[in-house]
């Protein structure tokens, strides 16, 4: 073979003393002076063979310009070393085949030393190649040939170039050496391979590969402004650079000796393998990493953009001044030790990790957002300078080293880590869990800025708004601790400062906590160059006491308790439970059997969280809802309106509308003589009231719905006397806080006498109530459900007074009421089902509690007769209403604990309500009646809406 093909990138091998014999050959033949003769290929050859004579117009071989047109014999034998100026096909010539006769002598082949390749202006040729050879010499050109090599050798030497052909290189090589270009040729490699060597160039070819191919670059070769696409291997050696070509890859680059990207464009694809070894470069190349890097011995970066969306790894002790651009994964291990970033910017997004001994050494690395950034194994950060927004973490023996460190992020130093010598300044997180004690780092705490844990760190500076807080263990500061005002130490049990120089506390706050329900004392910290100072305690909520000694200090923490730490949070209910718990604390020493340790420390708004499950708050719902049942039930009986029950006129009618000037208006309906009535009305109830903040009682959703019925009798002019029975269904939600649901029965009396226009009508009502309440108890490890089954009794009565003025078929009445309810309920304990504990079960005590409301409005009516069969009455309502003793309470304790009762207070109803009745109702001759309403309630706490359908029979 002819040339220098290299299989391995760091010697030539055997085949450079092949190329050295041929080349020599070349330039032997070269000295030798000769003219150069032109001759035609006959149109009928004797043979195929190239060096034939015969086969030639003028009998002999061409040394200059072999041309070729239309031919018997296209298919040509190279027998020999064949050296001609060019090849010329002229127009019509078919496509010619040229072929070794001894496919493994390479010295059968063709020498293009003048033009080189030519075909007929505007042709489009294509040569076949065989097992052949063809050289290029001098300036020697392939033009627009197209080239087809199959098993073939094609060598440029000298200033040779490929031109704009169209090659295919199909088992066989390309070689460029010299000053030779591959032009703008389009070059598809099909298991085929390239070579450039010398100072050749790629110029501006467009290079393909399919199947297993290799391109290779060695000596002072270029890429030059190429455009190559391969899944193959590429090699670049020496000194070789891809200079400004695009390459877009898919296998095994790499590169050795000194060799370098250039300024190329890179795509390496996610099978992409790309390999920089020796002493090569990236470049200034802009490369966009979907597969794999690997940069290894003394190869750098050097001034590259790299966009790495995969995998690269650094372990090399030459790392450049590059650009990263990691939203992958980025490996930097040191290299026998040594090894690291070099002068490279680093912007994270990724995971970035420094293993064995590596070194940031100088560069600057931005890790943001969700950046993993991780220092491991001997390593250390160097003096680079780390702007951390996302996560930093130094690991096992890792250390800061000298490195400037700006973190609004992450910072975590775990295992025996240092803080080196480091310069940080934080305003966020720094977590320390080290058993290193000499790290030295200059730590300067900003507003938001917290220091907890334990550990090593230097001279450490915390401003205000900053938080320093050793925990788990000591925190050596190996130089002074300052304190501003504003500035926090948190102090936990088990954590402790030690410095080895001063510590100023300036006024900075001391934060503590309850650890215990008995009070302890502890040892704040310790200042060999002693204390200056004091702070300004922050006890979140726990009454504290601090002694300043010299060079410590002492601090004593009262035990804890729950009401302390509740600071006000959750209103009287929460209040109440955090009582209990503190009144056991008090009287036993001891904590509460159900409350665990794990509520030592638990303060403000988390705490109230925790109690808010606890209070039982659900049993107070059954309360609201027998009452509301109750005075609907009420309100029933004496609706004047709809259903006959109200005052009566001495005429045969029964309700206020009969009051109506009977001259003027003498309906169908009011010439029925009754005396007795029955009637029925269904009805459905859904309102909801607002929590209670000052209670710290919850917004409840409730629901009634029931059927009544009754009878009443005209028993004397204007007197009606009835009663009435009702059954049904309520239900009522506190969200998280438990829920019930119920059946109730009721049974009244009532009574009606008209004073003219005017009446006065009164009842009373016994109610049966009972409820099924659920109650969800999560809290203190423990998740429970309650259930319970009261019963409450509701005793209640109504007075009501109006007068009623007409016109004609109008008419307005305006009525005062009066309404008394009493609920009676015994007391009652929850149940729970296995495995529950039953810790947080309650028990209620037996209650009476009770309520007054007034009312003052005025109805309104108006009647249309219906021929003579009917008449229609549409009625309305406007009333005001206020209420005394709005509270829904219960008595409860946990059946776990003696001596825990507590009051609990569901959310207070209305003291203030308006309401408001619009509601239909057709009357027949027979004395048959059918009325629809609908009632509304808006009160300052509530909003309630009842719909209702009545049925009534007169006689």
């Amino acid at each position: 073979m002819e040339g220098r093909n290299r299989p391995a990138m760091s010697r030539r091998g055997a085949w450079t003393r092949v190329h050295v014999l041929l080349a020599a050959t070349a330039l032997t033949a070269a000295a030798a002076p000769a003219v150069a003769q032109d001759a035609t290929w006959l149109a009928n050859p004797g043979s195929n063979v190239l060096s034939t004579a015969n086969n030639w117009s003028g009998g002999a071989v061409p040394t200059g310009t072999a041309t070729f047109g239309a031919s018997s014999t296209t298919s040509l034998i190279v027998s020999a070393d064949q050296s001609l100026g060019g090849l010329y096909f002229a127009a019509g010539a078919p496509a010619y085949s040229f072929s070794r006769q001894d496919p493994s002598d390479l010295m059968q082949r063709i020498r293009l030393t003048g033009v080189g390749l030519q075909a007929a202006a505007g042709a489009d040729y294509t040569l076949n190649l065989d097992r052949a050879g063809l050289n290029f010499y001098n300036s020697a050109s392939t033009g627009s040939v197209t080239i087809n090599a199959v098993n073939s050798l094609l060598y440029f030497y000298d200033n040779s170039t490929a031109a704009a052909s169209r090659i295919l290189v199909s088992g066989g090589t390309a070689y460029f050496y010299g000053n030779s270009s591959a032009g703008s040729v389009a070059l598809t490699l099909d298991n085929g391979a390239v070579q450039f060597e010398d100072s050749s160039t790629a110029a501006n070819a467009i290079i393909t590969t399919q199947n297993s191919t290799a391109i290779w670059f060695f000596d002072s070769s270029s890429a030059g402004s190429a455009k190559i696409t391969t899944a193959g291997q590429l090699r670049v050696g020496n000194t070789a650079t891809l200079s400004n070509a695009t390459l877009d890859l898919a296998g095994n680059t790499t590169f050795g000796g000194q060799s370098s990207a250039g300024a190329a464009t890179i795509t390496n694809r996610r099978a992409g393998w790309v390999d920089f070894n020796n002493d090569s470069t990236a470049g200034q190349a802009s490369i966009l990493n979907l597969g794999a890097i690997l940069f290894s011995d003394q190869s750098s970066t050097g001034t590259a953009t790299i966009d790495n969306r995969n995998y690269l790894s650094m372990r090399t002790t030459n790392a450049g001044a590059g650009l990263i651009l990691n939203s992958g994964t980025l490996l930097v291990s040191g290299y026998f030790g040594t090894g690291g970033l070099g002068q490279t910017t680093v912007v994270n997004t990724g995971s970035m990790t420094l293993i064995s001994a590596a070194s940031g050494q100088g560069a600057t690395i931005d890790n943001r957002g969700q950046g993993t950034l991780r220092f491991s194994f001997g390593t250390t950060a160097g003096s680079a300078i780390i702007n951390n927004a996302g996560t930093t973490t130094f690991v096992d023996n890792a250390t800061a080293g000298s490195a400037t460190i700006n973190n609004t992020g992450r910072l975590r130093f775990q295992d025996d880590a240092s803080t080196g010598t480091a310069t940080i300044t934080s305003a966020s997180r720094i977590e320390m869990a080290t058993t290193d004690t000499k790290g030295a780092a200059t730590i300067t705490l900003r507003s938001g800025g917290a220091l907890s844990g334990h550990g090593a760190v230097g001279n450490t500076t915390v401003q205000s708004g900053a938080t320093f807080a050793p925990s788990g263990g000591t925190l050596v500061v190996n130089g002074n601790l300052t304190l501003y005002a504003g500035g926090t130490y948190a102090f936990a049990p088990g954590g402790l400062t030690t410095a080895t120089g001063t510590a100023t506390l300036g006024g900075g706050n001391l934060s503590f906590k309850a650890v215990s329900f008995a009070d302890q004392s502890h040892t704040v910290l310790t200042a060999a160059g002693g204390v200056a100072g004091t702070f300004t305690l922050l006890g979140d909520g726990a009454v504290g006491s601090i002694v300043y000694n010299p060079n410590d200090v002492q601090l004593t923490v009262k035990g804890y308790r729950a009401g302390t730490a509740l600071a006000g949070q959750g209103g009287r209910n929460l209040a109440h439970v955090a009582a209990v718990i503190d009144r056991v604390i008090d009287a036993t020493g001891t904590q509460p059997g159900f409350i665990p340790t794990s509520l030592i420390g638990v303060t403000g708004a988390t705490l109230a969280t925790q109690l808010s499950r606890l209070t039982g708050e659900a049993g107070t719902g059954a309360v609201s809802t027998g009452l509301t049942g109750a005075s609907t039930f009420l309100g029933i009986m004496l609706d004047p309106m709809a259903g006959a029950r109200g005052a009566t006129a001495n005429a045969p009618g029964s309700s206020l509308i009969e009051m109506a000037d009977i001259a003027s208006v003498r309906t169908p309906a009011a010439r029925v003589e009754a005396a007795w009535s029955i009637w029925t009305k269904a009805y459905g109830q859904a309102g909801r009231t607002a929590s209670d903040t000052g209670l710290g009682a919850a917004g409840s959703a409730s629901s009634l719905y029931g059927v009544a019925a009754g009878a009443d009798r005209l028993v004397a002019p204007g007197l009606v006397v009835g009663f009435a029975v009702a059954g049904g269904g309520s239900s009522f939600g506190l969200g998280t806080r438990g829920s019930g649901s119920g059946d109730f029965a009721q049974i009244g009396a009532y009574g009606s006498m008209r004073l003219g226009p005017g009446h006065v009508s009164a009842a009373l009502a016994y109610g049966w109530n009972r409820f099924d309440v659920t109650r969800d108890v999560s809290g203190f490890g423990l998740t429970e459900t309650y259930r319970s089954g009261p019963v409450g009794h509701t005793f209640g009565g109504r007075l009501e007074a109006g007068r009623r003025f007409g016109l004609g078929q109008f008419g307005l009445t305006p009525y005062a009421a009066a309404e008394a309810i009493a609920y009676v309920a015994p007391g009652y304990r929850e149940s729970w089902d296995m495995p529950a504990t039953g810790a947080f079960a309650l028990a209620y005590a037996g209650r009476t509690t009770g309520t007054l409301r007034a009312e003052l409005g005025a109805r309104a009516d108006a009647l249309v007769a219906s021929a003579e069969t009917g008449d229609l009455l549409a009625f309305s309502r406007l009333a005001y209403a206020v209420q005394s003793n709005t509270q829904r309470g219960a008595e409860a304790q946990f059946q776990t604990l003696a001596g825990s009762t507590f009051a609990v207070f569901g959310a207070r109803a209305s003291t203030h309500t308006a309401l408001a009745t619009l509601g239909v109702e057709a009357r027949f001759r027979q004395g048959f009646a059918a009325s629809l309403a609908l009632d509304g309630e808006v009160g300052d706490r509530h909003r309630a809406l009842r719909g209702s359908v009545a049925l009534r029979q007169s006689w």
